[in-house]
């Protein structure tokens, strides 16, 4: 099986190229999520669901309590990977935008994130209905607010990703150049306030850039969102060293695809140490990305021909993610079959193939179990 390498489009998913194995760039908790307990989420769901039974047909408030509760569907969902949550997400997110008539104040936010909840269903899902239809929900919810409103350019972000995701370039590109002119204007009129926004739209203007091939370009972009966040993470580690990883992330996948190895393995480095101690200091909420990280710098280090160093660290992602997989299958076996199918792809480029075909046939057989017989990555495999 081959993988593909994955990168991060987000507005404040992901797309992928065709390349040897897979790279992850995956979003990181807020904060409050970071340290947030199941037991919290839960208690935030049935309050959630208990203001929208007591509030009356026509309360003037029920659209935005059917909106609190799909976040908090939403955030389970992502805790969880439990589907039901998030099938309950969208049809609270469609009731919301029902309910809001035309004019409401918070209409455009509404489409989005009933938008948002119909991509994350696709993501799990592969169900091309839901994403065409999360593309015209933004078109919609773009067309209801106001160009210099605080909303548009995170709608703009939203619509930009997902017009690549279905395959219309030229537009997603068009976009994303217009949400980082809009970020950067406002960013240098307030730092402060939008710099780290700018940072996520270079991020996935330099997504889209790489992705289609142009990676001098892209490399100037990527290296802009790097600087960018390395600056944050000084000022404020706890809040933006995450993001910094992220971006190293990234930068390092640009490097490689644009024959740079020795550098991107040297920036994948720096991005595991970064998740490393984070997912020292709180391993609940950051070893998922840390072995991430390992999948990424596996990779690079097999680009270079350290073969042994890449089945270390391949192993090493595998056994973290078969950890957290045991606690909670739904949101991570997923991320465990990629991650075995990088240890086979590791196996196959050190010649050992009686390693690697155990490797592939059980991704095979977990990709069918937990995505469905017709998901892209059980196609894949």
């Amino acid at each position: 099986m081959s993988s593909t390498d994955k990168w991060l489009l987000k507005s404040s998913k992901r797309s992928g190229a065709s390349m040897t194995k897979r790279d992850k760039a995956s979003s990181m908790p807020t904060p409050a999520e970071r340290n947030s307990v199941l037991a919290d989420l839960d208690q935030a769901v049935v309050v959630a669901r208990q203001a929208v039974e007591v509030a009356p047909s026509g309360h003037p408030d029920r659209a935005a309590l059917l909106n609190n509760l799909g976040s908090a569907l939403r955030a389970r969902f992502e805790r969880r990977g439990d589907l039901a949550d998030l099938d309950q997400a969208v049809v609270v997110a469609r009731q919301a935008v029902e309910v809001a008539p035309s004019g409401h104040p918070d209409r455009a936010a509404l489409l989005n994130n009933l938008g948002s909840a119909l991509r994350a269903r696709f993501e799990r899902r592969g169900d091309l209905a839901d994403l065409d239809q999360a593309v015209e929900l933004a078109r919609q919810a773009l067309a209801e607010s106001p160009v210099d409103g605080p909303r548009y350019p995170t709608i703009l972000s939203n619509l930009g990703a997902m017009l690549w995701e279905v395959g219309r370039r030229e537009e997603a590109l068009a976009v994303a150049m217009e949400a980082v002119a809009i970020r950067r204007r406002l960013a240098e009129e307030n730092p402060a306030a939008y710099m780290p926004d700018l940072a996520m739209a270079l991020n996935n203007l330099g997504a889209m850039v790489s992705n289609a091939g142009r990676w001098e370009e892209a490399l100037a972009v990527v290296m802009e969102a790097v600087a960018i966040r390395r600056r944050l993470a000084e000022e404020n580690p706890a809040a933006y060293m995450p993001d910094l990883a992220m971006a190293l992330n990234n930068l390092g996948a640009t490097l490689s695809n644009a024959g740079r190895r020795e550098e991107a393995l040297a920036v994948a480095m720096e991005a595991v140490a970064i998740r490393r101690r984070l997912a020292e200091e709180n391993p609940a909420a950051y070893e998922p990305s840390l072995a991430s990280a390992l999948n990424n710098l596996g990779n690079r280090l097999s680009e270079v021909g350290r073969l042994h160093d890449a089945l270390a660290v391949a192993m090493e992602a595998v056994a973290i993610y078969s950890q957290v997989a045991a606690t909670s299958p739904a949101a991570y076996e997923p991320e465990l079959a990629a991650s075995r199918s990088n240890l086979a792809g590791a196996y196959l480029t050190a010649g050992q193939l009686e390693r690697a075909m155990p490797l592939y046939e059980q991704t095979l057989a977990d990709s069918v179990r937990v995505l469905g017989e017709d998901h892209p990555d059980t196609l894949l495999a």
